[in-house]
């Protein structure tokens, strides 16, 4: 199982940044950037100064890690060297006001939303049976095999599927939405 929050890549830059150290920060990127990462969040709240290249270098990482369906936000103060060269330098509006926040927090916080929001459209999505672990290892002409004898059951939100005690005569797989065990005190106990 994958750890949601290692999705989320934070990274702090400091110093200057210009076209020597933007190509440093950019392979330091993609070396920490994981199969799962949705998000890099950049802080360069301690940046002494950017140049035009180092400018043009976020841009260009903006564009390659779009390409990759990863976003890219920006932790920058409102009063820092980092913001007012991203302005000087008409990137602001590049970026959009919507990735660019005043801390790394609220850069994480709107990351971690995201991939809440990602996460829970996925789990109202079908998955396919070779997803399941299960069928981990399976040829898939052995899960069209079994396939074949399935039959398909769609339940209503907080139905009841089984109780305690019920007879076991079938296997269920969530392919779609989630399912939880709820266990209901009998009266005898109470008494």
């Amino acid at each position: 199982m994958t750890h949601a929050g290692s999705a989320i890549l934070v990274m702090e830059l400091q110093g200057a940044l210009f076209f020597g150290t933007g190509e440093t920060m950019v392979k330091g990127i993609d070396a920490a950037l994981r199969q799962r990462t949705s998000c890099v969040v950049l802080d360069l709240r301690r940046l002494t100064e950017i140049d035009s290249t180092g400018t043009n270098i976020l841009l260009e990482l903006k564009s390659d890690l779009g390409r990759r369906k990863i976003d890219l936000l920006l932790a920058v103060g409102d009063r820092s060297v980092a913001k007012e060269r991203l302005e000087e330098f008409d990137a602001v509006a590049a970026f959009g006001l919507a990735n660019i926040f005043p801390d790394v927090d609220r850069a994480i916080e709107r990351a971690e939303d995201d991939l809440l929001r990602t996460q829970a459209q996925a789990s109202s999505e079908e998955g396919p049976l070779a997803n399941v672990a299960l069928f981990a290892g399976c040829e898939p002409s052995a899960i069209a095999a079994i396939t074949a004898s399935m039959t398909r059951k769609v339940y209503d939100t907080g139905a009841v599927i089984f109780r305690e005690g019920d007879p076991g005569d079938e296997v269920l797989i969530v392919i779609k939405g989630a399912a939880s065990a709820y266990l209901q005190l009998r009266r005898s106990l109470q008494d």
